[in-house]
């Protein structure tokens, strides 16, 4: 277990077995007799061994170190947020070189500490981290949507200006009539958990609109992929179908309709510091 869990935290810190020696003035070649149990690192070293890794004494001891666990998925946005959260505290406390027995716990509190500020009266806002380097990336935090970006600072990241399709599937999504058709449809599938199929005139009825209306955002909607239509026979004639794509598509288009609603609310950003950013884990 003790050797496995060495394995695990340092592939997930990015350390080969030669740093990792380094960083405890023993060889490559002991850290690797770790992590194939053919010896274990003897109890004296395990304080800075743990340190090393970035983990707690009981963590290297732990049964269910890097094994995947389900969650649910209405648990993923607070689990996002929690993480990255986690992530820029550790790499402000490293910055600024602040260092404490219990630094885990002061990084757990902090966090609690910046849920509540934009927990309360603005669950929908958030914090945006940003330096302001385009090396460092930017992260959007939210009580319900974590957004991570890495590369905006990249020389392709400009072309995304030029991309039509893209342009084409911000005015669809900006046309209230397209919103409607697609919200009646995503309605129908959180409550009946799968892509619902509906004829034409229950579209426009669940929509609130005319057949006419629900037909030409119909044809928007199919043209930037976020709508299929499909044609079966039934009873001698042909009936048109109208279905949502897939789960995910909804992911993509509400992330797109949350970000808009936050940056049009007048969200109070708070520009952060985390250089150090890019040398931890999972940012």
């Amino acid at each position: 277990m003790l050797n496995q869990n060495i394995a695990f935290y340092r592939k997930a810190n990015g350390l080969t077995q030669e740093q990792l020696a380094e960083r405890l003035g023993v060889t490559g070649q002991t850290v690797s007799k770790w992590e194939n149990s053919i010896s274990s690192p003897d109890v004296a070293i395990l304080p800075q061994l743990a340190a090393s890794l970035g983990v707690d004494i009981n963590a290297l001891f732990a049964e269910d170190a890097g094994k995947s666990k389900a969650v649910r998925y209405t648990e993923l946005p607070e689990l996002c947020c929690d993480g990255v959260l986690s992530f820029y505290v550790k790499a402000l406390y490293d910055f600024y070189g602040k260092k404490a027995p219990d630094i885990d716990a002061l990084i757990s509190e902090k966090v609690r500490e910046l849920k509540k500020e934009f927990a309360v009266g603005r669950s929908k806002c958030g914090y945006m981290i940003d330096e302001g380097n385009p090396e460092h990336g930017a992260v959007f935090v939210s009580d319900d949507f974590t957004f991570i970006d890495r590369s905006y600072g990249g020389e392709q990241s400009a072309l995304l200006f030029d991309a039509d399709m893209a342009g084409e599937a911000l005015s669809v999504l900006g046309n209230r009539n397209c919103r409607r058709v697609l919200k009646a449809i995503y309605q129908r599938l959180i409550s009946g958990g799968e892509t619902a199929f509906v004829s034409l005139s229950e579209l426009a009825e669940a929509s609130g609109l005319t057949e006419d209306e629900t037909a030409e955002a119909a044809a928007r909607l199919r043209h930037v992929q976020l709508l299929d239509e499909s044609e079966k026979i039934e009873r001698g004639g042909f009936k048109r179908e109208y279905s949502g794509l897939y789960t995910h598509d909804f992911i993509y288009v509400l992330a797109i309709l949350r970000l808009a609603h936050i940056f049009t609310s007048k969200m109070p950003s708070v520009p952060a510091m985390y250089r150090n950013a890019l040398n931890m884990t999972g940012i």
